[in-house]
């Protein structure tokens, strides 16, 4: 048990229920326990959803027990992969089984709503039956992420260091194989319904097999070169268009939604300068707030001077998802996570002179002037989510008229 973190103990409080009935129950009663995990919660939906009449809830049931059987499959890909909910996770436990869930769902392998007349359409895995959607659905991620696996084995157990398998790579791959089906079923005679899980399987890695041998033959620096994606930086959307460019490149005629306009982007100088300029702000200000913190407080800084506890909170949990191990919590701060720890009473006057500075458009008379972080946010979210965004003459002028103000007052 790590040392400072409360032990977690499961209890099982039902005896002799139906599993349905017993999910039912657990649900109800803990909808009002804070401290009950969301994704416990969800990983109840095999039995919540399973007998559900609604398509879409039938959906989120079928998906969740796929993965809780792929979990117990034996030495198969995601055997004691997902982090257990509730209890510490194992170094091997690198996956969340909601996320995976979600995307699994998103996929549309599974079905999808029409947006014609919102009907429920059925997916490439859909069968006659709940049992033979659940039996398709297992032996074709099994299938799938096995091939992916063997592709390169040491990539994949090293986990998230080495960017395979791990949650935005699993969501990516996961959205890949949907947009690969329904062009396979377009452009070629594959019927995915006439077809069986492993058919289906081998379809794509065929037609993926530029990918495939990228996941085999690039070195570690040309694969993080790729799909390295940083925090809160969309991972699994970028890391897909960036395996879907690799299946592009060997077939012309692959143009999922988005492909063309995030390869493409928008005045490429521009961007990169802009994007220089993002991130110097941001490696600026968080350094500058650590460095005065620490200075004030000694290496305590962290506990004594941010006490807001959801900071806090959020900081422990990115650092336990961090795929380079964790590191020291300050490092997770975001911007305006940083922006609530200057403006505290307590902590304001070691940031005045520095931080507060108004706009040029700004009114005068404020007590305060921190509304150039909540603008540079903003823009720095085209930098962390570029897909159909672009920087504006205004969003270029706010970068360069912050830059020099923080040239002049961090000096």
């Amino acid at each position: 048990m790590e040392e400072g973190i409360d032990p977690i103990i499961p209890v099982v409080a039902f005896e002799k229920l139906p599993a349905t009935e017993e999910a039912i129950l657990f649900t109800t009663i803990n909808k009002e326990q804070k401290q009950v995990q969301p994704r416990l919660l969800d990983e109840l939906d095999g039995e919540l959803k399973w007998d559900s009449d609604d398509p879409e809830e039938s959906a989120r049931g079928i998906a969740a027990r796929s993965l809780d059987q792929l979990r117990h499959e034996i030495a198969g890909p995601f055997e004691d992969r997902f982090a257990p909910p509730g209890v510490p996770a194992t170094k091997n436990q690198v996956l969340a089984l909601p996320q995976i869930k979600l995307a699994l769902l998103k996929s549309g392998l599974l079905g999808r709503r029409s947006s014609r007349d919102g009907s429920y359409l059925p997916g490439a895995l859909t069968g006659g039956t709940k049992k033979s959607t659940l039996e398709n659905t297992s032996q074709f991620l099994s299938a799938y992420f096995s091939a992916v696996r063997a592709a390169n084995v040491a990539r994949w157990e090293a986990g998230p260091p080495q960017l395979l398998c791990y949650n935005p790579a699993i969501q990516a791959h996961l959205r890949l194989c949907g947009e690969v089906v329904r062009h396979l079923t377009q452009y070629s005679k594959l019927d995915p319904h006439e077809s069986d899980p492993e058919v289906i399987v081998e379809k794509i890695i065929g037609f993926c097999k530029s990918l495939f041998d990228f996941i085999s033959n690039g070195t570690d620096e040309a694969f993080k070169d790729r799909f390295y994606v940083p925090f809160g930086s969309g991972g699994p959307a970028r890391y897909f268009y960036r395996a879907a460019e690799l299946v592009a490149q060997a077939n012309s005629n692959f143009d999922p939604d988005g492909l063309k306009e995030f390869l493409a982007g928008t005045n490429k100088d521009t961007r990169e300068e802009c994007n220089r300029l993002v991130s110097w702000v941001t490696d600026e200000v968080h350094g500058f707030v650590v460095r005065r913190l620490r200075d004030e407080h000694g290496d305590d800084f962290f506990n004594v001077a941010v006490r807001n506890k959801e900071i806090k909170k959020k900081a422990y949990e990115k650092s336990l998802d961090d795929p380079a191990g964790p590191k020291p919590l300050e490092t997770y701060l975001d911007l305006i996570e940083l922006k609530k720890i200057v403006e505290t009473p307590e902590n304001w006057p070691l940031f005045k002179e520095a931080l507060s500075f108004p706009l040029p458009e700004q009114s005068k008379g404020l007590a305060k002037y921190l509304k150039w972080l909540e603008d540079f946010n903003e823009v720095r979210k085209i930098w962390a989510h570029p897909y159909g965004r672009s920087y504006s003459d205004d969003d270029v002028a706010l970068l360069e008229f912050i830059q020099s103000e923080l040239r002049k007052r961090l000096a």
